[in-house]
């Protein structure tokens, strides 16, 4: 038995995506998809022989680990940047925070190839796996940045002051 008490349920029908949206995306997967085609193809063609001794040398080994190191360490790097600047930008008395937020998006402006380019120029040091990883890192982390910051903008800092009197330390409401 319903009562009046009780929330009205949502009836909201969904919009079946259209055809014209559909093709774009398709025609998008087909070109992400050629370069492995075109792999595929020419493996194929060499033979299953020569293509297994081709993807089997050392130096492909060398390249499949310098871009997992190279993925793992943008990741991670990315994220403590992200994670730091966004609670250092919501939950702290920073002066001029509007402006920070602002100044901390603007690696979204600068294309990646153009940063990697002025740091290069900057300094020979930033050469290497080392180099690789700071320099995406600076210019991926708005990434992360963003989101965090939003979600810290959205929570309740009154539930962070009640696990702190309920004896919660920094790191544990952080984890919380």
């Amino acid at each position: 038995m319903l009562s009046a008490a009780q929330p009205a349920r949502f009836n909201v029908k969904r919009k079946k995506p259209s055809v014209w949206l559909l093709l774009p995306v398709l025609l998008l997967v087909g070109l992400s998809l050629l370069p492995l085609l075109y792999v595929g193809t020419k493996a194929w063609q060499a033979g299953w022989a020569q293509a297994v001794h081709l993807l089997w040398r050392p130096f492909v080994f060398d390249l499949m680990r310098n871009t997992l190191l190279l993925m793992v360490g943008v990741t991670v790097t990315c994220a403590l940047i992200g994670l730091s600047l966004a609670w250092l930008l919501e939950r702290s008395s920073l002066p001029g925070r509007r402006l920070w937020g602002v100044i901390l998006c603007l690696p979204f402006a600068v294309p990646a190839f153009v940063s990697s380019f002025t740091w290069v120029s900057l300094s020979s040091s930033f050469e290497g796996l080392g180099g690789a990883i700071l320099v995406m890192s600076l210019s991926k982390y708005p990434l992360i940045f963003l989101p965090v910051a939003a979600t810290l903008r959205n929570l309740d800092p009154a539930l962070e002051e009640s696990a702190r009197t309920l004896g919660q330390n920094r790191w544990g409401v952080f984890f919380k």
